[in-house]
């Protein structure tokens, strides 16, 4: 009902007013136009900046040579091959665990599997 209404008031408008709504709209039209251009342009020079600063040669950061005294450096190394140099320790194996007579495990018993701190302790 509402787009019929419409369609007849534009029908009733002379020569005049149509030639003025063209003109509004040509000019809207022009506006939206120069807005997409500008976005454009202000997009591609937003690219060609990120491009630049992406082949643009960044320094490296310098790093000292010798970050500790001469004199200390050959005392640092033979700490350093010392402690390479020491074996680690072998983890003990668990103990085999005994079932209870129903066919589950007891946890209590898994937890005993394991060798306590003080058992560790009294073999070192």
């Amino acid at each position: 009902m509402e787009s019929h209404r419409l369609s007849k008031q534009i029908r009733l408008l002379d020569q005049d007013e149509t030639e003025f709504l063209e003109a509004i709209d040509d000019q809207e039209h022009e506006k939206n136009m120069a807005k997409r251009r500008r976005d454009m342009l202000e997009a591609a020079e937003f690219q060609r900046m990120v491009a630049e600063k992406r082949t643009k040669d960044v320094p490296k950061k310098s790093t000292a040579k010798r970050p500790v005294a001469k004199s200390l450096v050959s005392r640092i190394a033979v700490v350093v091959k010392e402690v390479k140099a020491e074996p680690k320790e072998p983890r003990p194996e668990p103990k085999v665990v005994p079932k209870e007579p129903s066919g589950q495990e007891n946890p209590l018993s898994v937890l005993a599997s394991y060798p306590s701190d003080s058992e560790t302790e009294s073999e070192e």
